[in-house]
């Protein structure tokens, strides 16, 4: 009897063990493990860091040495965590150019590379054609020349204001408005009119000729898809509310008093179509869109109590205004000027999305102190009156027609910060409820294989993997933009979906109703078993 008992005891046990395995194995689902893509644990370690470079050049003529300036604005930056050398003028790529005109002008990589370093010319100029102690020559792309007097080399101010100077243009940064962040980019052009024809070259008339360079530059911080889109006879003027002016020349569109028929088609014609393989719902769209109106039409905006040619579509783009044709029958092109005109507010508008000023007096205003008092001479020509240092500082323009080329790399520092943070924020939100105990959830292939490479992105910034090699900061940037897109992705899937149903008030409730009725015997018997035993 008591072997009988000890069998079936056995073969309930093994029956009842695998029932619950399979019953198991049914809760929990069948996707893939991905507790090895956990990320908790690199949650509040520092990543790999941006490194910053500045290489100062001073010069020694009969005179007048700048070393010592040099080396005192060296060690400030320094203590900043500024990667800094001091280093001969004669050394210097552009020293000639220097010498000649007293600007330099990179070129397109150089003004590219967020890994390259800073450049500081530091001069001796023994008879200035300046006001005050220093001139300030800001390049288009990642160099500063700084002309000093002999009385400025002989202050002890000059230094700190070199430094700040170099803080307040290469490095003070706002950052990146984290709001709608997205790796994917679609900039759109649509040129749309009322009823005459219109048409443009975009690739030969904007790209080449404007945006090429823009294109690049935004290229570091995502992934830019171009497209292009003519429409004629859109009758968009018919959608606007119009006031005549008192001069009758043109109407006005105030943009206070604009119902939504306006956005709506403003919307519709600047959407883009996306290939089924590339759809994503994680995309921001930038759309420059202009109008040729069947007459002369300008905006008024109540707030800055002004007329203007252009105005900006928050989330959607920029519209502009052109001139009406003479000849509403004659196909209607752009000019090089119209398009150079466009460019100018297209400009304005990137600029603002990036968090940068939008003029060069503005651009100036940010990197200077509160104490510093501002002369404008000319257009990007300024003279400084500081407390203890007057100087006077030029700004050439934007090497990259939007950006400058130190711009970049505030924004690269600013982004990759974001990116990084996205990334974990998200691998945490996807990987912990699709690894826990779940009913009937679903992990697809695609899914997997975007935690996996969003996971490997994640663990080379921290020092995990990729062999130990140094990471250049284009590198790093690559990495957090390659994991933050990724854990998008396996957020996004359709195919993936987890239910989680472990709580303990569901467990109790499945425990007393799958589980007691067949464990309670076994135990039972067990235990009577034991105790004849």
């Amino acid at each position: 009897m008591k072997a009988q008992r000890k069998m079936l005891l056995y073969h309930f046990g093994v029956m009842l063990a695998l029932f619950f395995s399979a019953y198991y194995y049914l809760l929990r689902g069948n996707g893939p493990f991905l507790w090895p893509y956990n990320v908790d644990h690199y949650l509040g370690k520092p990543a790999a860091p941006f490194v910053r470079i500045c290489n100062i050049y001073y010069d020694s003529k009969e005179g007048g040495s700048t070393r010592t300036v040099s080396e005192a604005v060296a060690e400030l930056l320094e203590e900043d965590g500024v990667v800094t050398g001091v280093l001969g003028f004669g050394g210097y790529k552009y020293a000639e150019a220097v010498e000649i005109s007293g600007n330099i002008v990179e070129s397109l990589d150089e003004m590219l590379d967020i890994t390259r370093e800073f450049s500081v010319v530091i001069r001796y100029v023994r008879e200035p054609a300046f006001k005050g102690d220093l001139e300030v020559v800001v390049s288009g792309g990642r160099s500063m020349v700084i002309n000093v007097t002999k009385a400025g080399l002989k202050s002890d101010n000059v230094p700190d204001k070199i430094y700040d100077l170099i803080n307040g243009v290469f490095f003070k940064y706002g950052g990146m408005p984290s709001t709608s962040l997205t790796p994917i980019l679609d900039i759109s052009f649509v040129l749309i009119s009322d009823k005459q024809k219109v048409k443009w070259n975009v690739k030969n008339d904007i790209i080449a000729p404007f945006f090429h360079k823009i294109a690049n530059a935004m290229s570091l911080f995502y992934d830019i898809n171009l497209h292009s889109r003519v429409i004629s006879g859109a009758n968009l003027t018919h959608t606007m509310k119009l006031k005549p002016t008192s001069y009758g020349d043109h109407s006005i569109v105030d943009l206070q008093e604009q119902e939504a028929t306006m956005f709506d088609l403003l919307e519709r014609v600047s959407s883009v179509e996306i290939g089924t393989k590339d759809s994503s719902i994680y995309r921001h769209s930038l759309a420059f869109m202009c109008h040729v109106p069947e007459k002369e039409l300008r905006f008024y905006d109540r707030a800055l109590e002004r007329e203007t040619d252009s105005f900006m579509i928050k989330g959607l783009g920029i519209l502009s205004l052109m001139g009406p044709s003479d000849d509403h029958d004659a196909e209607h092109h752009l000019s090089s000027g119209d398009i150079a005109s466009l460019m100018s507010s297209w400009v304005t508008h990137i600029r603002k999305m990036h968090n940068l000023p939008a003029t060069l007096t503005d651009t100036i205003m940010e990197a200077l102190k509160a104490e510093d008092e501002v002369t404008v001479l000319e257009d990007g020509h300024y003279l400084v009156k500081s407390p203890n240092v007057e100087f006077t500082i030029r700004l050439t323009t934007p090497g990259l027609v939007a950006f400058y080329g130190f711009e970049l790399s505030k924004i690269a520092e600013s982004l990759y910060s974001l990116y990084l943070k996205g990334s974990l924020d998200n691998m945490h939100k996807v990987v912990k409820p699709l690894s826990s105990l779940s009913f009937m959830s679903r992990v697809s292939e695609r899914a997997v294989g975007n935690i996996r490479m969003s996971y490997n992105a994640i663990s080379c910034l921290y020092g995990k993997g990729c062999g130990g090699r140094f990471l250049s900061n284009m590198k790093l940037l690559s990495l957090a933009r390659t994991s933050f897109k990724q854990s998008l992705e396996a957020m996004g899937d359709d195919e993936t979906y987890a239910r989680n149903v472990v709580s303990v008030e569901h467990g109790l409730a499945l425990f007393m109703c799958d589980v007691f009725p067949f464990l309670l015997p076994l135990v039972s018997n067990g235990i009577r078993h034991f105790l004849n035993k």
